[in-house]
């Protein structure tokens, strides 16, 4: 008796009219709970997170900014990520809110992960960019080291008359 489906024995029942009403009525819900529709997080794929909003997104290199990330799908207890640097104070607040607070991070954008304890992550590409405080050398620098800045453009009035 492989393969042999409720259905069939249903079927060869009725024809041969052993089934009384209430027991067609009986197997008639045995096979709508065969049949149903999983309920969600139940034999039911966990979907994926996805990040759509990191508010502030930008802070300083010393870290401590505290963000809400924003999207959907978020675990209760995820890890966050920027830039590869493990942010501290992590909240899932709900399942399209976080807070955390920034690591100390080099100058520049950066990658936010979220990644919920089952390992399904999302990332914002450059979701986030660490500036230099005002009057560092960097920030004076515009950002950049100053053994690669641009060298300033010619102005029209630094040209010497010969």
């Amino acid at each position: 008796m492989q393969d042999t489906s409720p259905f069939g024995f249903a079927a060869l029942a009725a024809l041969i009219g052993m089934f009384s009403r209430e027991a067609v009525q009986k197997l008639k819900q045995l096979a709508e709970n065969i049949l149903a529709k999983a309920e969600q997080g139940k034999d039911a794929a966990v979907p994926r997170p996805s990040v759509e909003r990191v508010d502030p997104d930008s802070g300083p290199t010393a870290g401590g900014t505290l963000v809400t990330i924003t999207g959907h799908d978020f675990a209760q207890e995820p890890r966050v990520t920027f830039g590869g640097a493990l942010a501290t104070s992590v909240h899932g607040l709900s399942r399209t809110k976080i807070t955390a607070v920034t690591p100390a991070h080099s100058h520049g954008r950066v990658d936010v992960i979220v990644a919920n304890p089952d390992q399904q992550s999302a990332t914002r590409a450059a979701g986030f960019t660490f500036v230099d405080p005002p009057g560092s050398p960097a920030a004076a620098a515009g950002g950049e080291p100053a053994d690669q800045r641009p060298a300033p453009a010619a102005r029209p009035n630094d040209v010497t008359p010969t």
